[in-house]
This record gives C-alpha cells, sequence and structure tokens, in this order.
C-alpha cells in the first residue's frame, strides 16, 4: 500500500469509507490478519470501533481468522460482544467459527458473560443455538444473566436470557439468585419487573443464606424502589390468591392498604421510618410540627437580632459589594470554565454531578436531583443509602431526604467555597503546590480507607466527584453514585465485565493521582467509543516517568493484575513519606 494508511489506521481513525474502498480494490493479504503494536488484529479492533455490516463482510471475505486469539485469548466473538455488536454481525462471525463458545479467556469469561447496555437480544438465541451456555459460572458463582443485571441491559436482554434457559434461581457462592443479586447491585427497576415476570412469584420467595427472601433483604439494605416494586407484586399475588379461595374479605372503608397509596408517598414513609431529618434543618407550616421547630425558630429569632447590629450589617453590605464586583470579573471566565467541562463530559460519555441547589445556608444543602425517572431515583436513594452509613471528615455528611412535590431532596453538608477538584486542575488557574498535591491524595486515601474497612466499595471515583476548596484545606468525597460509562477512570478489568473491588478503587485512585500532578485529563484524545477499548487492552495509558512526586506510587497502582497492586493503608503511609 506505498504510504498509505495501514488497515489498523484507518481502523483506528474511523476512515470507515476509505477502508472499503482498499478492502474492495486491494490486496491485503499480508496484513489482513496481522496484530498492530497493541496487539489487535484489524477485525478485533473493527469489532469495538464500528458496527458495519459491511465492513465486517469485507474483513471476511478478505480472510480475517473469526478464530484468532488474542493475548487475553479473548477471540472476535468476545470482542463483539464487549461492543454490543448486531445478530448479523455475530451471525457472520459465527459462519466460519470452530471454537468452543464455552472457552473461557484469561479473566475467566466466556463471551455470554459480556452482555451490556448495547447488547442486541437477538444474539443470545444465536449463541445458545451454537451450543453457548447460559448457565456457566465464573469464580464467583455468578452466571452471564448476573452480568447482564450489572451491566444494566435492557429488559429484552433479561427476558431472552431467561426464555432461552438461564436459571434464574441459580445461587453464586454468596448464595443469591439472580434477584437477590439484582437487589445487591441496586438494578434499575425494569430489570427486578422482568426478573418478577420471568421467573414468577416464586422468585421473590426463595431465600438467601440468611433466610431472607426479596422483599426481607430488599428491607434490609434499603432498596427503596426494587422494595415498593416487590410489595405491590406480593400483595397483588396475596390478593389473587385470596379470591381465588373465596376467602377474601371485604375491606374496611376507612382502610388503606400499600397498594393503594402514591408510590411518593410510600417512598416518604419508608424514608422518614430510616432516615430521621434533623428538625433544625427546616421550617415547616403543618401545625403539627409546630412543637419540633421551637428550636429553629428561636435560632432564627437570636440570628436576626445579630444581623440588626450595625457593624455586622455594614461588614456584610461591604462583602456583598466585594463578591458582586468579583463575580462580574469572572462571569465570562466562569462560563468558558463550564463550556469546557460539558464538552469533555459529553465527547467521553461520562456523567458528573448535576443538582438543582434549593438551600445553601449553614453548611447545609438542599439537592434536586435533576432527572426524576424511576431510574434515577433509585440511584440518588442507593447513594443516600450509603451516605447514611458513612461518618468520616473527608465524605460529604448526609443529613436525610424526604419527598416533596415528586421530588426526592437530598439534605447534606455544604462545603463552602468549594469546587470540583476536576475544575480546580483542567478549568482554572490553581497552581498545586507539592504539599497541597499530597494533601489532596491522603485526604482522598484516607476517606477509601474508611470505606473500604466498611466494606463499601465505589464504582464512581474521579475528580468529578470530588470537592475541594481553592486553598486545598480539606478534600471530601461528595458523590457515591455509580456512573458505569465513566470509563476515564475504570480499572481495565471493569472494562472486561468483572465487578467493581477494593483493587480498582486502587487504580482508579493512580489515575487522578496522574491528573493531579500532570493537570491532563486521562485519556484525553479518546472518545467514548474508543475509551472501553483502548483502556481494557492497556492501550495509550499514562506517561508518568516525568513526573516528580506521585512518579514511584502511581505504576504501583495501575499493575495490570489487580493482585499486585498496593494497598490503601501502604499509599497513605507512602504518602506520609514524601
Amino acid at each position: 500500500m506505498g504510504g498509505a494508511q495501514s488497515l489498523h489506521e484507518l481502523i483506528q481513525d474511523q476512515k470507515f469509507e476509505d477502508l472499503k474502498k482498499v478492502l474492495e480494490n486491494e490486496d491485503v493479504s499480508e496484513q489482513i490478519n496481522k496484530r498492530s503494536e497493541e496487539k489487535a488484529t484489524p477485525l478485533e479492533l473493527a469489532c469495538h470501533l464500528t458496527k458495519d455490516l459491511e465492513i465486517f463482510s469485507l474483513l471476511v471475505k478478505k480472510g480475517a481468522d473469526v478464530n484468532s486469539i488474542d493475548q487475553n485469548r479473548n477471540t472476535p466473538i468476545h470482542h463483539a460482544m464487549i461492543n454490543g455488536q448486531s445478530k448479523e454481525v455475530i451471525q457472520l462471525l459465527l459462519s466460519s467459527y470452530d471454537l468452543d463458545l464455552n472457552e473461557k479467556n484469561l479473566y475467566g469469561l466466556t463471551p455470554m458473560f459480556y452482555l451490556n447496555k448495547k447488547t442486541d437480544y437477538r444474539v443470545i438465541k444465536e449463541l445458545v443455538d451454537r451450543g453457548a451456555n447460559l448457565n456457566i459460572e465464573d469464580e464467583d458463582g455468578n452466571t452471564p444473566i448476573m452480568y447482564a443485571l450489572f451491566n444494566s441491559c435492557k429488559s429484552n436482554v433479561i427476558d431472552s436470557l431467561a426464555q432461552n434457559g438461564s436459571d434464574l434461581y441459580h445461587l453464586n457462592v454468596k448464595k443469591q439468585n439472580s434477584l437477590h443479586y439484582a437487589i445487591t447491585i441496586r438494578s434499575p427497576q425494569h430489570l427486578i419487573k422482568s426478573l418478577i415476570e420471568q421467573g414468577s412469584y416464586k422468585l421473590i420467595l426463595t431465600q438467601n443464606q440468611l433466610g431472607e427472601n426479596a422483599i426481607q433483604y430488599a428491607k434490609r439494605v434499603t432498596c427503596m424502589h426494587n422494595l415498593i416494586l416487590l410489595m405491590e407484586r406480593f400483595l397483588k399475588e396475596e390478593l389473587s390468591k385470596k379470591e381465588k379461595s373465596e376467602k377474601i374479605k371485604k375491606s374496611k372503608s376507612n382502610e388503606i392498604t400499600i397498594s393503594e397509596l402514591p408510590k411518593q408517598k410510600i417512598l416518604k414513609r419508608i424514608l422518614e421510618q430510616k432516615w430521621i431529618l434533623n428538625p433544625l434543618i427546616f421550617k415547616n407550616k403543618n401545625n403539627s410540627q409546630n412543637n419540633k421547630n421551637d428550636k429553629i425558630k428561636k435560632s432564627e429569632e437570636n440570628e436576626e437580632e445579630k444581623e440588626k447590629e450595625k457593624e455586622k450589617e455594614k461588614e456584610k453590605e461591604k462583602e456583598k459589594e466585594r463578591e458582586r464586583v468579583n463575580d462580574e470579573q469572572n462571569e465570562e471566565e466562569k462560563k468558558k470554565e463550564n463550556d469546557d467541562i460539558k464538552e469533555f463530559l459529553s465527547r467521553t460519555g461520562c456523567m458528573g454531578t448535576f443538582y438543582k441547589s434549593k438551600l445553601e445556608e449553614n453548611n447545609i444543602r438542599i439537592e434536586i436531583p435533576f432527572e426524576n425517572s424511576a431510574h434515577s431515583l433509585e440511584t440518588y436513594f442507593n447513594e443516600a443509602n450509603l451516605l447514611s452509613r458513612c461518618n468520616h471528615e473527608n465524605i460529604i455528611k448526609f443529613y436525610g431526604a424526604y419527598v416533596q412535590n415528586e421530588n426526592l431532596c437530598l439534605v447534606t453538608e455544604h462545603l463552602q467555597n468549594s469546587r470540583s477538584l476536576f475544575e480546580i486542575l483542567h478549568s482554572s488557574k490553581v497552581q498545586l503546590s507539592k504539599e497541597q498535591m499530597i494533601k489532596i491524595a491522603l485526604d482522598l486515601s484516607h476517606a477509601l480507607n474508611y470505606l473500604h474497612s466498611n466494606q463499601i466499595i465505589l464504582g464512581n471515583i474521579s475528580s468529578l466527584n470530588l470537592l475541594t476548596c481553592d486553598n486545598i484545606e480539606i478534600t471530601k468525597i461528595a458523590d457515591l453514585k455509580n456512573y458505569s460509562n465513566c470509563y476515564n477512570w475504570k480499572a481495565p478489568e471493569i472494562l472486561l465485565g468483572k465487578p467493581e473491588s477494593i483493587q480498582s478503587n486502587i487504580y482508579s485512585f493512580g489515575i487522578i493521582l496522574y491528573e493531579i500532578e500532570s493537570k491532563e485529563i486521562p485519556f484525553e484524545d479518546l472518545n467514548s467509543a474508543q475509551l472501553p477499548y483502548f483502556i481494557a487492552n492497556q492501550k495509550n495509558k499514562p506517561n508518568f516517568e516525568d513526573l516528580n512526586v506521585f512518579s514511584s506510587l502511581i505504576p504501583l497502582c495501575l499493575e495490570t493484575n489487580p493482585e499486585n497492586r498496593i494497598s490503601i493503608s501502604e499509599i497513605i503511609d507512602h504518602l506520609n513519606q514524601l
């Protein structure tokens, strides 16, 4: 091809029309199965970067080996499943596929374990018809349907798995069936509903190793939306049984059952039982709450008296004027900073933390998530549950939650004059000293040490969910939600289907260290389509050799084998010696 681009380069640069012309008109026999420096064949690379059936047809026609095995023992079918290729592409690859579909890769996973949000549900039957085992287990006894739940697949994927022979009652090593597992990982409501519909009422009543059925377990771990769904299904079944046996009795006219209550009222009742809000935070207009608000009224009266003092009033006016002038000077700069951050989030597919702030005073913040869908609410309930279990100076404090006008309101600590670490590093003129870098790293490591000691593993560690002040006085984890598509900070094994772990948190910590010192966005040059493939296959790794402060610590956090990564206690010792 002379000086022209190779097949690898055309695919990697996503020049697919040029690629088609080359495949149609040129002899590519020497490079059709050649592995690049990243150890990928053109076919394997195409599986991650395009879904164009014509390209796959041309590659196979030109002799692309569909039975190739890469350094991680992945086949093209593995790669195709990771990127959610269509039924037609899978059919094309299977037409010449001679390997065992139940052969596991280096991570102990078959192609069927790589079901994800992009999966075409129709491929499941294609793979099953070719001998794929839907009930094969990983080292923890989890089956493909559990991975599908973990990766938040669409409902039709769960339905197809059940209809093609997936055992919903299978127990993993923790004695969890698919429904218990879904509750554990806080699966969205539509997936829980699919499990119940496919597994029947008996699935709810199946007990785990503690003797808990799904309702009892959901209540213990405060999985709110799913608890309501399970209770509704339970009540519906019980009522149906009574009607069939003609033993049902007429309810009293003034009796209200859970099934008759609006969902938001159920949520509110459950929340009020679990998280008792501090009455000092709110003004409640209901007469029934007057006694509870005596303290806040007295506090407000004292505050009003103090504010009447002339000296404080003058100082307050001066401060307002200074803030007004400062805001005018920085308006354009802040707009540019926000635009830069939004552009990054949009390009990478990563989600930040966006709230409507209802109240910020006395170090109290009431936040309402912009999205109020069932899935979004479930995410915020899960975060509230985690925050309610935490009491650490480097984790934002949680005071309570309540439902008002069908909005979920989280009441948390407000960190004065704070911004996300991402903003400070990439959209501000703040220059961090060595001491400040170490301070941020120590604050985060202490928070992680606390979380891990309490068996809390985060699925979302990045500079986007860390709050710090411009003077770097303190840094706090401010968001415990799990964003599965925030790839830039994810460990490679997570992008290959493994669940989050302490070791994957350590990897994310190492990426943040690189980000702090280099002030570079990790994998900034990759888009959302490229990120999972390049990170999972250890490509385009950050260059930390030129760093000074964390150069010896970062590689210990980014070890390819999770078991070889440094522990959080060792990280703290290392940082204290810098």
